[in-house]
């Protein structure tokens, strides 16, 4: 026995096509922000490195020698004669941390921002978090032997070790929400035509599939009601001709009213003699 449907078959359509540009709307949603938080992380990753690597490329030099000093700090100098010349030559010793800030700053990406600490209590591995639209990103630094020649000289410098965690540079990326992802990730003609596509599917669905069957319910109603003179526009097609389903059953309908019409001439008839 049929079971009692709540949903007419246009409901049905368009419920699924409900569904369907949820589904791929929420899948679309997923991969965006995970490429997003994978694009934040490699920037953060990468400037991470190449602030740290300032300081792995002045322990040839046991530290980081200039002719003038800078804005950043200088923790020595020295005075000497240039070998070649003879002329008088003086160098400054920056201090690494500070010149390490220097150069993370220049480096910073637009929107970013950027903190490096040393002295305080460090995580001795990187980790980050993505939370309320803002990424965050948190990178140990760790102790060369630039560090440890310079802090040994120094009394009041805390004693570092080989490869000891002396400090953390921290990025943060805020404003990384709904439209920040949209606007780096997402083609606004993309969803444009996702939308068209979705939109001439449901609505060839609805005029090739829906509609017809719609017509010929209502048809297939008025015979049951007695009216044995509807139109199904199926005169001279045969089944074997027709490749539609829905064609075919058109033509199976107009065979039965066919039928149902020789039967009503032979009743009007056997009626007439009686």
């Amino acid at each position: 026995m049929t079971k009692n449907r709540s949903l007419s078959i246009a409901n049905k359509v368009a419920l699924f096509f409900l569904l369907v540009v949820g589904f791929v709307g929420g899948g679309l949603w997923m991969a965006l922000k995970e490429i997003h938080e994978r694009d934040l992380l490699t920037s953060a990753k990468q400037l991470a490195q190449m602030s740290t690597a300032v300081l792995r490329a002045t322990e040839e030099m046991q530290g980081l020698w200039t002719t003038k000093r800078s804005k950043v700090p200088v923790v020595a100098e020295v005075s000497g004669l240039v070998e070649e010349s003879g002329d008088e030559i003086q160098l400054f010793r920056v201090h690494d941390p500070d010149f390490h800030r220097f150069v993370a700053e220049l480096a910073r990406p637009a929107g970013a921002e950027i903190k490096i600490t040393f002295g305080d209590q460090a995580l001795p591995r990187e980790k980050w978090s993505f939370e309320k639209g803002v990424f965050f990103y948190e990178s140990p630094v760790k102790a060369t032997r630039s560090c440890m020649s310079c802090h040994e000289r120094y009394e009041d410098a805390p004693a570092l070790k080989p490869g000891e965690v002396a400090g953390m540079i921290q990025i943060r990326f805020p404003h990384q929400g709904l439209y920040a992802m949209l606007g780096n990730n997402f083609s606004l003609w993309l969803a444009v035509a996702f939308f068209l596509v979705t939109v001439v599917l449901y609505a060839l669905v609805r005029f090739e599939l829906i509609n017809p069957i719609l017509d010929l319910t209502r048809k297939v109603q008025e015979m049951s009601l007695g009216n044995l003179d509807v139109n199904f526009g199926v005169q001279n097609l045969s089944e074997k001709d027709a490749k539609d389903e829905l064609v075919k059953l058109a033509i199976a309908m107009e065979r039965l009213r066919k039928s149902q019409k020789v039967m009503e001439k032979m009743l009007d008839d056997d009626s007439l003699v009686l």
